[in-house]
């Protein structure tokens, strides 16, 4: 029965809930994500892990199916999407703790520690994700969500043509360039980055006359 397993441990309708993810897009399944968030915010393409909590406690956490967790704050290290032996993704579908096409375990890799800017902003993220300490942050998460999606597509070297537009970032390398972007231009040194993004911004502008 589909209540049994929750009912043995002991845990309410909230608590089961929250130990779910999006289901993947072949299974029809309905699934209400939290905090006002869109299943599109969620990844249903590849997964992501980090291989040294994967080494300790070996299991997929769900939070990593969020679209921009894209760093381990445990751990300070950038998220794995690829197998480090193949270069292959892996379906999220299957979420195993070994690649999928050639059996490496994914808790053997090559990590790669994130910038203290970067890891910051990952973090605002987690704390506007979590219910008791969301209604003290200043911004929702789904503000957060738009601001990351929106401004961390202007980088130092192009703009955006268009800026409202973004596909692509269920790839781990997308939510690593919006995330650190963002960084650049909110926490180095605030607001200093930020102004000179608006000069850049201005600068690559057409007139209007």
């Amino acid at each position: 029965e589909q209540n049994a397993i929750p009912q043995a441990l002991g845990l309410s309708a909230d608590e089961w809930r929250s130990l779910k993810g999006p289901y993947p897009r072949y299974a029809e399944q309905t699934w209400l994500p939290p905090l006002g968030l869109g299943k599109e915010d969620f990844n249903h393409v590849r997964l992501r892990w980090c291989p040294q909590c994967i080494e300790g406690m070996p299991y997929i956490r769900a939070g990593w199916s969020f679209k921009l967790q894209v760093i381990c704050t445990k751990h300070d290290l950038w998220l794995q999407d690829l197998c480090v032996a193949c270069g292959n993704a892996q379906p999220i579908e299957h979420p195993c703790l070994f690649c999928w096409h050639c059996g490496q375990m994914l808790s053997k890799g090559v990590t790669e520690k994130a910038s203290i800017d970067a890891i910051a902003i990952q973090k605002k993220l987690e704390a506007a994700l979590e219910e008791n300490i969301a209604n003290r942050d200043p911004i929702a998460i789904s503000n957060w969500v738009r601001l990351i999606r929106y401004l961390g597509q202007f980088d130092g070297a192009t703009l955006p043509r268009c800026p409202g537009q973004l596909s692509g970032l269920y790839d781990l390398n997308v939510g690593k360039r919006l995330v650190t972007n963002v960084a650049s231009v909110l926490c180095d040194p605030w607001p200093t980055g930020f102004h000179q993004l608006l000069m850049k911004v201005q600068r690559g502008a057409e007139k209007s006359f």
